[in-house]
């Protein structure tokens, strides 16, 4: 054997020494993989790119043992560092008995690069082995600033040992009676719980009790029950300080024999034995004052009750007090009731100091005799009675003394929405009793004057109701005879369509005229009702003077008659003179111009066939049979055609006037229409002169010149290229 020969067999050696040894140690579970990027790929400036690495069992062929997809930045050298297995551990199972492996990689999502083989290194193999010292961790050899104890001793690799289990030793220096905690998975240290044998101390090394805490602590609830404290056993009838439930917007309060004592809420509201306290301080129960006084606001205080002014109010806001003999005498000191109700003769002499009494009710009888009464400032709060038995004597008669500014004998005034100021009523059921009575001396004085001056809602300034048959509810009439006299004067300044004066007529089954709003005028240049909107419509408005508004089937919005045997009905004026005169006869006179919705002049013609349906767009002519009647065209050009059943007509004339009734149709002259129309005679194009056809009821293209005469409808204003279908004509009849 040569030298050579020995050489070789001695690295052989090695190196299957090196192999088997390798088998038994662990696989790297990290690889450093350095290559550069394809010239191909390379660009200005080097970017990111998502890299995809696969290792194969062979250099062609097969499928990757296993693959990853990373996120890499070439160098300036265009060159990139992988650490593969960094988010797909490479299982050992790839590289076993330490075969040959190729790796592949894909940039982006580019084509796959050329396998290149991974050559693996045995002592790189053995580096996984550093991160233990002997298979144990480094805090394994680490020692304890504890004494040990008799129990334990020490095994050879330096551990701690307790009974033959491995325990681990404190690497932070703690101190005394000091409770000990991880401070991580295999280490200890110190802690802020003291246990000293007689106390223990949380944040407090020096407990005073068997429990002291420094600083705040947090109840929580659990599924046991709401945060709280027992005290002596969590029996029932023990004390229990806590949350009433688990939410955490619950009460809480002291629970003491199997009932809540003491409920406090989160609004600030004490009950003393009541769940649910609807005050500052609820008590069910007395209150006992042993010593001290109870004080008020005001600053005043009650020692006693029977040397010292008291306020009381009851639910039932009374006050009973006994009697004494045949009478009572009372002192109430100024303003010392707010409310109070005297029974009927309750008080036969009197005096009531100034304004001290702010809300009062009298019972009928209760001021009999008094005299004048002088109220003040004072206002009532519930409704007040005033009954007199004697004839033309007033219940009420007010009367205001003022020689100057705007005073108000009687003035009324309520906050409830559906409220009434005033309410007047004449129970008399003959007579002529009047509810209010107002009578004004003054040359601007007003009788009756009413105002609405809420700014929404439908206010009223004045409202009259009457239920008599011959009844009037508010009735306005005015006696001079000269100036400008109003009998009823109604003024609104609100929006929305607001009224003056409004009237309605409610009875919806009378059989005589109803009058929602009546004005008789019978002076020479009177005016039964007026109405004037003076507002000049400022912002895009439209004020008006008078609507006529009516929501019955038969109803009329608006009625004028005139029963003269001349003269006028209807008379419409601008700043200028007369522009609409309608006369007694019917006749109407215009100045300007006729706008209308429609687009044609038609009239009222009585149709032959009443059961034939008949509708807009037809072609008619004259009726063979009967005077004044038409029928559906059926014959190309005939010379009886009429006109086309109007769908909209602008002038609808009638010989019968304003009443039409029968089988009338409105048949369009002149004008254009929208007709029935057919291609049969070729396609009609605009301007076509057009024929009735032998459709029934259709026009058609006239072609035959020698028929035109008398037969022609009118002319095409649209076209109609085949079938039939609906086009707007300009009937012009030749």
């Amino acid at each position: 054997m040569t030298r050579r020969t020995t050489l070789l067999i001695l690295v052989l050696l090695s190196l299957f020494v090196g192999i088997a040894r390798s088998q038994q140690l662990g696989v790297p579970e990290l690889v450093r993989y350095t290559v550069a990027v394809p010239a191909d790929l390379r660009e200005a400036a080097p970017r990111q790119f998502s890299v995809t690495a696969r290792i194969y069992a062979g250099d062609l062929g097969g499928s990757p043992l296993w693959s990853e997809r990373l996120e890499a930045t070439p160098d300036a050298n265009w060159r990139i560092s992988l650490l593969l297995g960094s988010t797909n551990p490479i299982p050992p199972s790839v590289f076993a008995f330490n075969s040959a492996r190729w790796i592949s990689l894909q940039f982006d999502d580019g084509a796959e690069t050329a396998r290149a083989a991974l050559i693996s290194v045995p002592y790189a193999l053995k580096a996984r082995d550093a991160d233990t010292l002997g298979g144990l961790p480094s805090s394994a050899f680490l020692t304890s600033s504890f004494p040990l104890s008799s129990a334990t001793v020490s095994d050879n690799n330096g551990r701690i040992t307790t009974s033959g289990t491995t325990t681990y030793t404190s690497i932070q220096p703690g101190a005394f009676n000091m409770v000990p905690k991880f401070v991580s998975a295999v280490e200890l240290g110190g802690s802020q719980i003291t246990d000293t044998g007689l106390g223990v101390g949380i944040g407090n090394s020096t407990p005073q009790e068997m429990l002291d805490i420094q600083g705040r602590a947090i109840l929580r609830n659990t599924a046991r029950g709401p945060a709280g404290l027992w005290f002596g056993s969590n029996e029932p009838n023990s004390l229990f300080f806590g949350l009433r439930t688990s939410d955490p917007q619950s009460p809480f309060g002291f629970y003491y024999g199997d009932a809540w004592r003491i409920n406090f809420t989160r609004d600030g509201r004490v009950g003393l034995g009541v769940d649910s306290p609807a005050a500052a301080l609820d008590v069910n129960g007395g209150i006992k004052l042993t010593s001290g006084a109870l004080l008020f606001p005001d600053g005043t205080s009650l020692t006693s009750a029977s040397t010292a002014s008291l306020s009381i109010v009851p639910a039932d806001a009374s006050i009973s007090i006994g009697s004494s003999g045949s009478s009572t005498t009372i002192a109430v000191a100024d303003k010392g009731i707010s409310t109070a109700k005297l029974a009927d003769s309750a008080v036969s002499t009197a005096k009531i100091a100034d304004a001290s009494i702010t809300a009062a009710k009298f019972a009928p009888g209760a001021l009999g005799g008094a005299g004048t009464v002088t109220l003040g400032s004072n206002a009532f709060t519930a409704e007040q009675i005033v009954q007199v038995n004697t004839a033309f004597l007033p219940a009420i008669s007010a009367v205001n003394s003022s020689p100057t500014d705007l005073g108000n004998a009687i003035y009324a005034e309520t906050d409830s929405p559906d409220g009434v100021a005033i309410k007047a009523y004449a129970a008399s059921s003959t007579g002529a009793a009047t509810a209010v009575s107002a009578i004004t001396n003054a040359q601007l004085g007003r009788g009756s004057y009413s105002q609405a001056i809420a700014t929404t809602g439908a206010n009223i300034g004045a409202y009259g109701v009457s239920r008599s048959s011959a009844g009037t509810g508010v009735k306005g009439e005015t006696t001079a005879t000269a100036g400008t006299t109003y009998g009823v004067y109604g003024q609104t300044a609100g929006g929305n369509h607001s009224t003056g004066v409004y009237g309605v007529a409610a009875n919806s089954t009378a059989n005589t005229l109803e009058y929602g709003v009546y004005g008789l005028a019978q002076g020479i240049y009177g005016i039964g009702v007026l109405g004037f909107a003076d507002n000049a419509a400022i912002g895009g408005g439209s004020p008006i003077g008078v609507v006529g508004w009516v929501d019955s089937t038969y109803g009329v919005a608006g009625q004028f008659v005139n029963t003269a045997a001349t003269g006028n009905i209807l008379l419409a004026q601008n700043s200028g003179g007369n522009v609409w005169r309608v006369d007694v006869a019917g006749n109407q006179y215009m100045s300007g111009t006729v706008h209308t919705g429609g687009a044609d002049f038609a009239e009222l013609i009585e149709s032959l066939d009443a059961a034939r349906p008949y509708g807009p767009g037809d072609v008619l002519v004259i009726a063979t049979t009967g005077d004044r009647r038409v029928e559906l065209a059926s014959e190309p050009y005939s010379t009886r055609v009429l006109g086309i059943f109007a769908t909209k007509p602008g002038i609808l004339a009638s010989r019968d006037a304003v009443d039409s009734g029968g089988n009338r149709i409105p048949v369009a002259m002149l004008g254009i229409v929208p007709a029935k129309a057919s291609a049969e005679n070729g396609a009609i194009q605009r301007g076509d002169l057009l024929v009735t056809a032998a459709t029934p009821g259709h026009v058609m293209k006239a072609t035959d010149r020698p028929r035109f005469i008398g037969a022609i409808v009118g002319k095409a204003m649209q076209p109609l290229d085949s079938g039939t279908g609906v086009i707007e004509i300009a009937v012009t009849l030749q």
